[in-house]
C-alpha cells in the first residue's frame, strides 16, 4: 500500500472518529455511539486494531477496540477501569488479548465460585472403565470417533487394567497417551 493511501485512510479514521463521537484516550479508542461502532469495525481491520468485548465489573462495559498486541490491562483501562466490587486478582493483567475476545472480570463472589470451578475441574479425572463418550471426549485428543474406539475395545476385551492398555487402540500412541495419562483413572 502507498504511503498516500495510508496517509488517506488514517485521515479518513481521524474525521470518523472525530464526527462520529469516537474518542482516544492513552492510544485506546472507547465505543461512545453506533455510527462510531460501524465506521471503527471498517477502520479496525486497515489499523490493525482489534475490538474485545469488556463485561462484568468495569465502569463502562461494552465493545472496545485497541491496537492489536494490547493487554488485558489495556483493554480494562480503555472500559474505564474496574469498578469497587471487581476481583482484581481473578484476572492476568498481563495476558494478552484477541480480536473477537469476551474478557469478564468477576465480582469478589463470582471470582471465588470460578476458582473453586476450576479447582474441581483440576481434580476430575476420567475413568477409562466406566466413562461414556461425551466424559471420554474431555481428554485431550480424543474425539467421538477414539471415545467410540475405546468403548468398543472395552466392551469387546473387558475393562482396561493399567492406563497403558489405552494405547492398544488404534490411533492412541505414545504421543496421545502423554497428554491423557495425568487425566485418566483405571477403577
Amino acid at each position: 500500500m502507498s504511503k498516500f493511501k495510508k496517509y488517506n485512510i488514517i485521515v479518513s479514521v481521524l474525521c470518523t472518529m472525530i464526527f462520529c463521537g469516537c474518542g482516544r484516550q492513552d492510544g485506546l479508542v472507547l465505543l461512545t455511539s453506533e455510527e462510531g461502532r460501524e465506521s471503527m469495525e471498517a477502520s479496525a481491520q486497515t489499523a490493525s486494531e482489534i475490538a474485545v468485548y469488556v463485561c462484568g465489573q468495569v465502569e463502562n462495559p461494552g465493545v472496545v477496540y485497541l491496537t492489536d498486541g494490547a493487554r488485558v490491562v489495556d483493554a480494562i483501562d480503555a472500559a474505564g477501569g474496574l469498578t469497587e466490587a471487581a476481583d482484581k486478582e481473578y484476572v492476568n493483567l498481563a495476558a494478552y488479548v484477541e480480536d473477537g475476545e469476551k474478557l469478564f472480570i468477576p465480582d469478589l463472589t463470582e471470582g471465588e465460585e470460578l476458582r473453586k470451578q476450576e479447582e474441581a475441574r483440576a481434580l476430575d479425572y476420567v475413568n477409562i472403565n466406566t466413562a461414556d463418550a461425551e466424559q471420554l471426549m474431555t481428554l485431550p485428543g480424543i474425539g467421538e470417533s477414539k471415545a467410540q474406539d475405546i468403548i468398543a475395545y472395552r466392551n469387546a476385551h473387558g475393562d482396561f487394567s493399567a492406563k497403558e492398555d489405552l494405547m492398544k487402540i488404534s490411533g492412541i500412541k505414545e504421543n496421545l497417551f502423554a497428554k491423557i495419562k495425568d487425566k485418566i483413572i483405571v477403577e
